[in-house]
This record gives structure tokens, sequence and C-alpha cells, in this order.
């Protein structure tokens, strides 16, 4: 049996510098690309209507609670003027896509908040830079991937000895490992946000939420006759969140 414990650590925006600089200049790079792969798709007034403004209020009508007053005009007001809105649309898109638009504009008024990728980096880690993290450590040390205690920090403890064993149903690792990962991501993300203004009772919701997640996903995959007490979920310490994963 071996318990890891991570400790979420978000990561050092300065490290990711490089990768917001080249996340900019290859969108930027790509600018014609993705005005033409639009417009190709879009080519008429035709597709306009069928692919953005009747798709659109398909789901918009999901939105409208019926018994509101006035809601089937609403929602024939918002039909009529989203399909009426090509010519809008079509001089908009072509705008915003020359050079110096709207695209380039919002690229670099972006730029900087790309560095809140810090928050996900710091749970799934930049293997080329900075090694794996605490999230993908977790259900590594439970899936049988031995490279994990290759990356081990400070903050990572293996007890009583590092040890990783594939605790899931057979062929079930390598699918479980991203689904794993994509759910403790968000909920250690969303927690921290959080915890950084304070809000400890929506933190202890998020983390409610993902460990119920985890047991109806990631942990319904366990090989319970060989491992009946295998785990892996998150827990708040005062202002720090862990992610515990178990091969008992």
């Amino acid at each position: 049996m071996v318990e890891y414990i991570g400790k979420y650590v978000v990561v050092d925006p300065t490290i990711i510098q490089a990768e917001r600089d080249e996340w900019k200049t290859t969108l930027k790079s790509m600018r014609d690309t993705i005005k033409n792969n639009l417009l190709e798709k879009i080519a008429t007034e035709t597709d306009f209507i069928d692919k953005i403004a009747d798709a659109s209020h398909e789901v918009y009508k999901d939105f409208v609670n019926p018994s509101f007053p006035d809601s089937t005009f609403i929602l024939l007001k918002h039909k009529v003027k989203l399909r009426g809105a090509y010519s809008s649309w079509n001089t908009g898109v072509n705008n915003a896509f020359a050079e110096g638009g709207a695209f380039d504009l919002g690229v670099e008024g972006k730029a900087d908040k790309w560095l809140k990728a810090k928050y996900v980096i710091g749970s799934t880690g930049l293997k080329w830079k900075i090694g794996w993290k605490v999230s993908y450590k977790a259900i590594g040390t439970i899936s049988g991937d031995k490279r994990v205690l290759r990356y081990a920090d400070p903050n990572d403890t293996w007890t009583p000895s590092p040890e990783v064993v594939n605790v899931f149903l057979p062929g079930a690792a390598k699918f479980v490992r991203p689904q794993a990962m994509a759910i403790l991501t968000q909920g250690l993300v969303l927690a921290r946000y959080a915890l950084d203004i304070g809000d400890t009772s929506t933190a202890d919701a998020i983390i409610s939420e993902i460990n119920t997640r985890l047991n109806n996903t990631v942990k319904k995959q366990i090989d319970t006759a060989t491992y009946p007490n295998a785990d892996i979920y998150v827990e708040r310490s005062d202002s720090d969140l862990y992610v515990h994963a178990k091969s008992e």
C-alpha cells in the first residue's frame, strides 16, 4: 500500500513567459488562416442562417422561461434579429481580421491574461520545462506510471515509501489518466480562485463537487476486488489544497 499526497502550488508566471510569447506569435501568424476557414464555412447568407442564426436560436430557447411575460415575442424577436444580421456579421469579420484589426488587438490585449495558465500548469505541469505536477503524479501513482517518481519535488509525499501501482481494471489506465487530470485540474483551479478571494465556503463546495465527480467516473474503474480501499480525492487544509491518491 502507498499513499501519495501532493500539494497544489500555482507556478511562478515568469516561468511560462516564453510560452505566452509563443502563443501570441503563433496566433497572430494564423490570422488569415482563421479568417479564411471561417468564411469558407460561412460563405453565404444561407450558411449564416443555418449554422449560426438558427443554431444559436435553438440553444437560446432553452434559456427563456416559457412562463416569463412575452416569452413568445422575445423568442421571435431574437430569431428575426439573428436571421437579419448576416451583412453586419460579414463586415465585422472582415474588419476584425484585417491587419491591425480587432483580432490582432485582442491577441495583444489577452496575452498577459494567458499567464493565468499558471493555475492550470500548477496542476498538470509542463513536462518539457518543469515536469509533471500534482494531478498527474496523483493519478500516475495509482495507474502504474513509474515515471512520476522522477518528477518528485518538496510538495510530494509518498508513504510509507515511493511506490507505483496500477489499481485500475485491465485496459483502463491510459483512459482514466486524462479523465482524472481534467476533473482534478478544474477543481483545483476553481478552488484556488475561491481561496484567493477568501471564500472558503465556495472552495469547499467546489472540492465536494470534484470529489463527487471522481467518485462517479475515475473511481468506478478501480479494480475493487484487488484494491478495495484505493482512492483519489482533493482536500483543503487552511488555504492549501492537496490531492490524495491511495493504492491500498
